[in-house]
């Protein structure tokens, strides 16, 4: 079997021409595999944090997939849904906004700050309808279009001096 390999987006175009003509599959490049897999993390911050649409988890994620955030590892793929969901819980007017976002072989790297009003419980504190604003990073791993694991470090102290958990 001939593979048409896509390394470059100039080559596309005669991939496609290839394929039709052919019949021979495409492989895409690490170029088209990385553009493909910040796709899909990109889906992940627009869809369920920006639209609240908690069932796309179940198309982006592994059903394996776990989460490392404060030191603790979250998961399999519901779990981590009830966590997304029980964040949402807590924090009114929640906004996550992408500042960043790189690609290198399967992993997608994301910097990103989250706004909202504290009005559930966290650490023990409840909350008191205040304003909060914290940064965070994200590495994650995609593997045939879905992530199957994450890094999450995020300004936990900041969180932790706005909610009152932590005095300065």
């Amino acid at each position: 079997m001939i593979f048409c390999s896509v390394r470059h987006a100039a080559m596309v175009p005669l991939c496609v021409l290839a394929v039709l003509l052919g019949g021979m599959p495409c492989e895409a490049g690490p170029l088209e595999r990385q553009t493909a897999n910040k796709s899909v993390v990109r889906s992940f911050w627009t869809d369920v944090w920006a639209e609240r649409k908690f069932n796309r988890i179940d198309e982006l994620f592994s059903e394996d997939f776990v989460i490392h955030s404060a030191g603790k590892p979250i998961g399999p793929r519901n779990a981590f849904k009830d966590w997304v969901k029980s964040f949402f819980s807590n924090v009114d007017d929640l906004e996550l906004e992408v500042l960043d976002i790189f690609a290198e072989e399967d992993k997608v790297i994301t910097r990103w700050i989250c706004r909202g009003r504290f009005v559930g419980n966290m650490f023990g504190i409840n909350g008191r309808s205040q304003r909060i604003e914290f940064t965070g990073m994200n590495i994650m791993t995609v593997r045939d279009g879905r992530i199957v694991e994450a890094w999450v470090e995020r300004d936990g102290l900041g969180l932790a001096r706005q909610i009152g958990l932590v005095k300065e």
